[in-house]
């Protein structure tokens, strides 16, 4: 009996032992077969019918597999807590949901704020304006614009296409053949010294140091200097010819300003503000400063795209924020065709010509201050490009519409006359020395060079109330 009792409960190790192996050999098998299929979850479930002593050992077995502690130790790794069979289920699908193939994406809060200097040009290269391009757009900071510009769309379907074809094509092409010409060898040196002079007279004139600046028109980034000098913290250019904004990008590097920018390439002038940054959610449009400096007049093709030009400036300055500008001299224009014989449509000199395509008024006013427009060609910068007489009058009457009071209009020459006493010493030794006038030893320009800007252009600055 006592060796009855000694072999049978031998019998039934050997027999529980046998057991045990097949179902460990059944247990590898089944998670081979969840790990080479990723959409199918493998849990190992307990049937109810076996013993608590049985499902103990199973489930000490199944935990001693190797593949368990591999999953075990990297869902550790991973999540920073220990694994037990209550929360699997939400430890691997987190594993799923963190793998290399999808990566968490990156928070972008309301506090979210890029590196400017790092990602300006990745930003530029992203950003493209298709007004039929349907996007999920972020929450705007905005106020609508009125019902005038409702319809975006059909704004922008209205501009003169060719127009803005012309000038792109322009610019582009005038920045390419300015990478292989010697500056110093151009023939309007002094001129481009002069109206350079005016800018940094014109902008530390209404800039002060921590103001943010929105450049409308800002073509290849010239203006970066005098930015620096007037010590802004943040700058946003915005112009329609990609070559210029690339040519921006370029310069903006190698001078390192200590301000932050972002270029972008749009019309400002053709569609509100809001679509031309729509892949720049982060920007906000309450800058100190708006300047656009020789390009206004291209938004008088007609009153739609004046109106959204002046709105655009208007809704982007913060109260009391300060707009300046240089456009042609629109009592000069008037002065030169007044003098015209019958019949004639152009004016000029050596270096430079006004041709308009229509016959220009014997008095000089246009029945209609929008879309009349002239060809313009400047010796060695601008080659017959099409822009537009822009009446002073009706441009200030324009932005009291939207709130800008005119604070200063001045010609090139009077401003130079005034304020070139007081930056004779701050200005670089370059430009004065490029500015000197061959008669008399002073500075300025004279000559033909006179007509070409000193007398053709004006600048001016408005404050929004």
């Amino acid at each position: 009996m006592s060796e009855e009792t000694s072999v049978l409960p031998s019998e039934d190790r050997i027999v529980e032992r046998k057991e045990i192996v097949e179902k460990k050999q059944q247990i590898n098998t089944e998670d081979n077969l969840g790990d080479k299929n990723d959409d199918i979850h493998h849990t190992e479930q307990i049937q109810p019918s076996k013993t608590s002593s049985d499902q103990t050992t199973e489930r000490n077995l199944a935990l001693k597999t190797p593949e368990f502690r591999i999953k075990k130790r990297a869902l550790e790794s991973h999540t920073g807590s220990s694994y037990s069979p209550r929360n699997r289920d939400r430890q691997n699908n987190l594993s799923r949901r963190h793998t290399p193939e999808e990566p968490p994406r990156e928070d972008k809060s309301s506090d979210y704020q890029p590196q400017y200097q790092s990602q300006m040009y990745e930003r530029n290269q992203k950003q493209t304006f298709h007004p039929d391009r349907q996007r999920n757009e972020p929450p705007a900071k905005y106020p609508k614009y009125n019902q005038l510009h409702s319809n975006v769309d059909e704004i922008i379907v209205k501009k003169n296409a060719n127009l803005d074809s012309t000038v792109i094509s322009h610019y582009n092409k005038r920045t390419y053949d300015s990478r292989k010409s010697a500056r110093s060898q151009s023939p309007i040196i002094k001129l481009r010294h002069f109206n350079n002079a005016i800018k940094y007279m014109l902008i530390n004139k209404y800039t002060k140091p921590g103001y943010r600046v929105l450049d409308l028109g800002c073509g290849k980034g010239g203006d970066i200097s005098k930015w620096e000098m007037a010590g802004i913290r943040e700058y946003i250019g915005i112009d329609i010819s990609d070559e210029s904004i690339k040519e921006a990008v370029k310069r903006y590097r190698r001078h390192k300003p200590s301000f932050a920018v972002t270029f972008v390439t749009g019309d400002g002038f053709g569609a509100p503000l809001p679509h031309v940054l729509r892949d720049f959610p982060h920007l906000n449009l309450s800058v100190d400063v708006v300047s656009m400096q020789f390009c206004l007049h291209y938004g008088f093709e007609s009153e739609i795209k004046a109106r959204m030009m002046i709105e655009n400036v208007a809704r982007s300055l913060r109260p009391e924020g300060i707009f300046i500008g240089t456009i042609p001299n629109s009592d000069f224009l008037m002065f030169k065709m007044k003098r015209l014989p019958p019949g004639e449509k152009a004016f000029g000199n050596s270096l430079y010509r006004v041709t308009f395509l229509k016959n220009p008024p014997s008095d000089g006013h246009f029945d209609n201050p929008y879309g009349n427009v002239y060809n313009y060609f400047l010796e060695d910068a601008i080659d017959n490009v099409p822009e537009f007489v822009v009446p002073f009058e009706a441009l200030r009457a324009l932005a009291e519409e939207y709130g800008l009071k005119l604070i200063y209009k001045k010609t090139f020459n009077e401003m130079f006359a005034e304020e070139i006493p007081k930056w004779y010493n701050k200005l670089n030794p370059k430009i004065i020395e490029g500015m000197r006038r061959t008669k008399d030893g002073g500075v300025g320009v004279e000559g033909d060079e006179s007509d070409a800007t000193a007398n053709f252009y004006i600048a001016f600055a408005f404050i929004k109330a």
